[in-house]
């Protein structure tokens, strides 16, 4: 057992075992890091799995770790600490806007900026994205995720070109 030092002020006692998330490829998995970061394969051999953070490229992030693939578990967990954010927060205001509009779109015709309202209402009044009002989509848009959810799935009208401004019209 080592201990590995952390951005958050806590020891990351190794080995640890690995968190997987669904991946966006269907059927693909992405590796979390204990301190909560996406990680990507970078190598594998026989026994092991060598992953980089995913903020490698865009922000120079030197967190790497090692997998040991028969037992699972996070064996090395090298580098000090991330110098980016992790995307928890703009991962919680995504799942809030999908459920409003899920719940818009079960209503008959539900104005864009009421959605957009309970939207931000359920952001600021979460825990996990409290902090998320900079992720939150423009009313244009909602308006136009939402019209063309609702002609795709429901096989609906879109949404009333009164309802829209002149130039979010010619976006729909």
């Amino acid at each position: 057992d080592t201990t590995t030092p952390s951005e958050n002020g806590y020891q990351i006692q190794l080995p640890v075992e690995a968190e997987w998330v669904p991946g966006r490829m269907k059927g693909s998995h992405v590796l979390i890091d204990p301190a909560g970061y996406r990680m990507r394969l970078k190598n594998s051999s026989n026994d092991m799995k060598f992953f980089q953070c995913t903020g490698k490229n865009k922000y120079f992030c030197s967190i790497t770790c090692t997998v040991k693939k028969s037992t699972n578990m996070i064996v090395s967990y090298r580098g000090y600490m991330h110098n980016h954010d992790n995307q928890i927060v703009k991962d919680a205001v995504r799942n809030i806007v999908e459920t409003q509009i899920e719940e818009a779109l079960s209503s008959e015709y539900t104005h864009p900026k009421n959605t957009l309202q309970n939207i931000t209402e359920a952001v600021l009044s979460s825990t996990s994205a409290e902090h998320g009002a900079a992720y939150l989509p423009s009313e244009k848009t909602l308006a136009r995720r939402l019209s063309r959810k609702r002609k795709s799935l429901l096989e609906a009208l879109p949404l009333p070109a009164e309802w829209l401004s002149v130039g979010e019209r010619e976006l729909i």
